[in-house]
């Protein structure tokens, strides 16, 4: 039963599901499904003063559908993704050989089937996720773009004594669900702030963009 809740999970959440899969099926594995995390109002996702970074020397990637910038550092995988609706991975460097964990996002391109809306899309992944991992819901709002709207959701859950941290960015255009999710350590968490933010900033969906 868990198994397969998280087989639903994993579309969302690619490889940092299955760590949390691992976790859970592991004898000495323990992933709380019920704690529960207060609700607050979050940073702002633009124009905000402490969340600036440069960007101008980071590498692009490109699709028929989006692009995203990213740190040179990073490790890009488009190939070989172990979920069909997966477009895009993206792997932060180890911090120290201590390090065992790998900061990372990933991109979700999915025809749309009973959600047609982005409120219907959010409210559906938002729901699958609870499903699976309780209540974790740090912040959620939706944000009114100038290029196309989208909604933030900012989600944790414990797993094994270690707080993981998800920021995703749900949009929907012309059929398509866009769903593009930052996994990390809490802990780490401000440590990777600006790059989370530039990073998400950066994603546009092609189409969406209006022509001069």
């Amino acid at each position: 039963m868990m198994i397969n809740k998280f087989l639903t999970f994993f579309r969302l959440f690619g490889l940092a599901a299955g760590f949390v899969l691992q976790m859970a099926c592991s004898p000495s594995g323990n992933v709380d499904m019920n704690k529960k995390f207060s609700i607050s109002a979050g940073d702002t996702d633009k124009g905000s003063s402490k969340h600036l970074i440069d960007t101008a020397e980071w590498k692009t990637y490109r699709t028929d559908t989006f692009y995203i910038k990213y740190p040179p550092s990073w490790t890009v995988k488009d190939k070989n993704l172990l979920a069909k609706p997966m477009r895009f991975y993206l792997r932060s460097p180890r911090m120290s050989d201590h390090d065992r964990f790998s900061e990372n996002l990933l991109v979700v391109e999915e025809p749309l089937k009973s959600a047609r809306t982005l409120d219907e899309y959010f409210t559906q992944n938002k729901k699958e996720i609870e499903d699976v991992l309780g209540n974790g819901v740090i912040s959620m709002h939706k944000v009114t773009d100038a290029t196309l709207p989208y909604y933030r959701l900012d989600y944790k859950v414990q797993m094994n004594d270690r707080a993981l941290r998800f920021r995703q960015r749900y949009y929907v255009w012309h059929g398509k669900g866009f769903v593009v999710t930052f996994t990390g350590l809490e802990q780490d968490w401000n440590k990777y702030l600006d790059t989370i933010q530039g990073i998400l900033d950066s994603f546009k969906i092609l189409p969406a963009i209006p022509k001069p």
